[in-house]
């Protein structure tokens, strides 16, 4: 039975992350990732974060960083395009974000 939840517990975490990856610009709201997987928000909040280590705004912030430098590397991105590519509203807000990730 452990293996079962196990099983249903990464499953939903994998979900969580393919719809963040969907649009990182606007993401979906931790209340709307509940719904669209069958959860309550806070039992998701719980088995992400025991599954990755860390939080889904964690783990966002994260996914953002690594696609704004893949956008920067390509040389086809200036920072404030990068920036508001991952759904950052000012550059400002990207350059205090980029050094944490």
């Amino acid at each position: 039975m452990r293996l079962v939840q196990q099983r249903v517990a990464q499953e939903r975490v994998e979900q969580v992350i393919f719809l963040l990856k969907q649009d990182l610009a606007e993401p979906p709201s931790l209340e709307e990732l509940g719904r669209k997987i069958g959860c309550s928000h806070f039992y998701l909040s719980r088995i992400f974060s025991a599954e990755t280590g860390q939080t889904i705004t964690q783990y966002l912030r994260r996914l953002r960083m690594e696609k704004a430098a893949q956008l920067l590397r390509s040389g086809e991105y200036n920072v404030t395009e990068a920036a508001l590519e991952v759904g950052y509203a000012s550059p400002s807000h990207f350059s205090q974000a980029f050094p944490e990730a």
